[in-house]
């Protein structure tokens, strides 16, 4: 099943060399005076070992890269 993710953080621990992503959504509340707040909600987490985060890291750049990817402007 995909989710969608408009959020993420890592972390890296130094002694396993795992690497964990976070990835999170953020809800808007609308709150009953109007005010909108934000609620982060989290959605999964992975973790990774030093040659499967350079993998990820080396594909994302890739893909980024690529002239069909958009770029910001």
């Amino acid at each position: 099943m995909l989710q969608y993710v408009d959020g993420f953080s890592c972390s890296y621990n130094q002694d396993s060399g795992a690497l964990v992503i976070h990835f999170t959504q953020n809800e808007p509340i609308v709150q009953e005076d109007g005010s909108i707040d934000i609620n982060k909600n989290h959605i999964t987490s992975i973790i990774m070992d030093k040659g499967g985060a350079n993998a990820l890291f080396s594909l994302l750049k890739d893909v980024c890269n690529d002239s069909d990817f958009p770029k910001d402007e």
